[in-house]
């Protein structure tokens, strides 16, 4: 795996703020599961074992998701060619054979962070989040495919507030909602860095964070019932060549 860390991690993405806050990251072993992917070398992108990346289009780019050395601390970069409706979605499915592996419980808190950006924030489809596996995730269109249960922030750049990330969750009956955000966030800035973070707790309560403010939460009418896993997706709706950047993710689950 890498440079994955699954011990018990605190500095800047520590318990102590937003998706974090109160997370139990003590020395217990029997508290709660935590990894942390930085990207620093090729390793942490195992496509063979523990990744899924799946082209969306006629993508000609090849690799089209890999890990990029050019930023201090590494890159995970979902890139794309120069036409409308090609891009990638990427999803950790197996570490090493367990699936998905983020279940929502009773009693269980989840936590995610994205540290991330987009080479353009307003213009492309994008997700990133948590949700059950699929290799139709995202098509061409922009449009998420029916049927799955997930947790994230989405933008369509064909329908969405240019650059303005929806909250958007689906329970068990697969309906997919956009929660209204009590405090709106701002656009993303092109090639500028934000924190996107989620805490599910329980089958049925979320709330969506943005540089560790809260700006939206829900009580789901249809809990959770599935496992779900890392998922990303990057799919242009320009005929302009644009890259997502994840500098860090980091996932914790209580036991």
């Amino acid at each position: 795996m890498g440079d994955t860390n699954y011990s018990s991690v605190s500095g800047d993405y520590g318990a102590e703020s937003g998706a974090w806050k109160g997370f139990p990251l003590g020395s217990s072993t029997s508290s709660a599961m935590v990894a942390t992917y930085d990207f620093i070398n090729a390793a942490e992108l195992d496509l063979s074992n523990d990744w899924v990346a799946t082209d969306v289009g006629t993508m000609t780019l090849d690799p089209s998701v890999f890990i990029s050395n050019d930023t201090p601390g590494g890159n995970l970069v979902l890139d794309s060619d120069a036409t409308d409706g090609d891009g990638n979605h990427l999803q950790m499915t197996t570490i090493g054979g367990a699936g998905e592996y983020l279940l929502p419980a009773s009693g269980r808190t989840i936590s995610l962070v994205f540290r991330m950006t987009h080479e353009d924030w307003s213009a492309q489809h994008w997700f990133v989040g948590i949700g059950e596996t699929s290799t139709t995730f995202m098509d061409a269109a922009g449009d998420i495919a029916a049927s799955l249960e997930l947790v994230g922030f989405f933008h369509n750049g064909d329908d969405h507030t240019d650059g303005v990330p929806r909250l958007y969750a689906a329970g068990a009956n697969n309906t997919k909602v956009t929660v209204t955000p009590s405090h709106t966030p701002a656009a993303g800035t092109d090639d500028t860095y934000r924190n996107m973070s989620i805490r599910i707790e329980d089958t049925d309560k979320i709330t969506w964070y943005v540089d560790d403010v809260v700006v939206g939460t829900t009580t789901l009418a249809s809990p959770f019932s599935s496992a779900m896993c890392l998922t990303i997706a990057s799919v242009m709706a320009t005929a302009v060549g644009d890259a997502m950047n994840i500098d860090l993710i980091k996932v914790g689950q209580t036991r």
